[in-house]
């Protein structure tokens, strides 16, 4: 396949070259050209659906086969000829990281864009997988003149658990006044599911996040040059394998500095001390945090299509998410059990003692479904809570609540696993949980537990986007979490 794109773009180079002075002759080099792309266009399609059979998936902005590596994804690129024409040829991830590719395109050297001119995740009709890929590896260029640090460490846990150690380097860049942050040491983690690794803009949108530079570290690749006490053993990996070759990097090293120390967990110690000192009010929220929350922090926008479209589906209108935290292992987990309520059935009886009425036209469900019916269907195990839960849960997404007035549905981890998006279908637990949090955040009104840091981050990122319909159910009642009179949102202690 590389070698047939290699062929296709000499031929069209031989071409332009060829090409006279008189505008018959350039329309008519033109014309071959794109004839000539035309039929390997063709060719390639169809050798695609042949060796994928129904498998083969084809989205509006991009083209994936089921042959091709993750990290070696195809997409159409759009490259200045001599001539001034634009030839689209296709070019895998390699190519197009090629600085001296990426010198042909528009733009010049370093992409620096404003929040305006980024693709707006909201609206996906927007969205380009091109442009975005182009404007994704400019905005990565490392700038020469400023500090570029590190973090080295993986996140662990469940998503939020890993979002909070995320604000901690973020934080602690800033405050050692670093500018760049290399890309390649933010890694996170598909617990639950494969347990690798994963590079932080394959799904997160990095463009949109370096427009707020200098306000926040701009992400940028890595530059053998440049970072020259790491290696790297493929830029290009969604798994990066980043590391040091220098001794004690911790306290030597300058290309890229290093953030944090050699404790593993020292994003989140650090963290857990910051929103200390925020609650018993030492120190300030961080500006670099509330700029997350309300405007910096995006899904990768080929995920927020995954969002639109299951929107689109649903007919949302307005959006209830609760976050059943009732699965087995919160039965056995023993911290915070004045908070807990275990019982599916007694969460909706509060719902429906606080709204007579509907609220909202769609209710969504946020829970691990598959540990729950692992539990409920083990024969060994005896677990008539987790039964009656799964049958609950059940009739309530096929019957809906208020009398059926209202849609009740699902989405994390099924949702992602059943997109046909290749990447993301594979890594279905780690995107479920940026679906279902990026959804909860967006929501009309969000009902959660006191007893999980995944309802306290979401009520914490809402109350600084000023949505404070948020509710925390315990035994006997829903209590508002976040009413007109506090100032800051409730702090996750559980």
């Amino acid at each position: 396949d590389r070698d047939q794109i290699d062929s296709i773009k000499l031929r069209i180079e031989i071409t332009m070259s060829r090409s006279s002075s008189s505008k018959n002759s350039r329309v008519y080099t033109t014309s071959s050209a794109l004839l000539l792309l035309f039929f390997f266009c063709i060719l390639r399609l169809y050798t695609i659906f042949r060796s994928d059979g129904s498998h083969g998936r084809l989205s509006n902005n991009y083209i994936r086969s089921s042959n091709v590596a993750e990290e070696n994804y195809l997409h159409v690129l759009k490259l200045e000829a001599p001539n001034n024409s634009l030839i689209s040829i296709v070019a895998s991830n390699q190519q197009i990281n090629d600085h001296k590719k990426l010198e042909n395109i528009k733009g010049g050297d370093v992409f620096i864009s404003t929040p305006s001119s980024t693709s707006n995740p909201n609206h996906m009709s927007s969205y380009n997988a091109t442009e975005y890929e182009i404007q994704l590896q400019q905005s990565l260029k490392p700038l020469h003149n400023v500090s570029t640090c590190t973090y080295m460490h993986m996140f662990y846990a469940g998503f939020c658990n890993q979002y909070s150690m995320f604000i901690s380097v973020i934080m602690m860049a800033t405050e050692a006044n670093h500018s760049q942050i290399l890309l390649h040491g933010i890694a996170w983690k598909d617990t639950y599911g494969t347990n690798h690794r994963l590079r932080h803009d394959y799904f997160f949108d990095v463009v949109h996040w370096n427009a707020y530079y200098p306000r926040l570290p701009r992400f940028v690749t890595y530059d053998k040059t440049l970072h020259n006490e790491v290696t790297l053993e493929n830029v290009d990996a969604i798994r990066p394998n980043l590391k040091w070759n220098i001794e004690y990097p911790y306290m030597n090293a300058t290309k890229p500095y290093s953030i944090g120390t050699k404790n593993k967990r020292v994003a989140w110690v650090r963290f857990l001390q910051y929103t200390k000192q925020v609650e018993v009010g030492k120190r300030n929220r961080s500006d670099a945090e509330l700029l997350m929350m309300k405007e910096a922090f995006k899904p990768h926008p080929e995920i927020q299509q995954i969002i639109d479209n299951f929107k689109s589906l649903h007919q949302m209108k307005d959006l209830l998410v609760l976050h059943a935290r009732i699965e087995p292992d919160m039965q056995k987990h023993p911290v915070c059990k004045e908070y807990k309520v275990l019982n599916i059935s007694d969460i909706v009886t509060m719902i429906y003692e606080k709204y007579e009425e509907p609220p909202v036209s769609t209710v969504l469900i946020v829970l691990n479904r598959e540990i729950l019916e692992q539990e409920a269907d083990d024969t060994e195990i005896d677990n008539e809570l987790a039964t009656h839960n799964l049958k609950v849960l059940n009739e309530l997404v096929s019957k809906g609540l208020w009398g059926g007035r209202v849609k009740v549905v699902e989405a994390g981890s099924a949702l992602a696993k059943h997109s046909g998006h290749k990447l993301y279908s594979k890594y279905n637990s780690l995107v479920g949980s940026i679906i279902n949090f990026f959804l909860a955040v967006e929501a009309n009104i969000f009902i959660g537990t006191r007893v999980s840091s995944w309802s306290g981050t979401v009520i914490n990122y809402r109350f600084y986007k000023e949505e404070k319909m948020n509710y925390f159910y315990q035994p006997n009642e829903l209590e508002w979490a976040t009413p007109p009179t506090v100032e800051q949102p409730p702090r996750f202690h559980c």
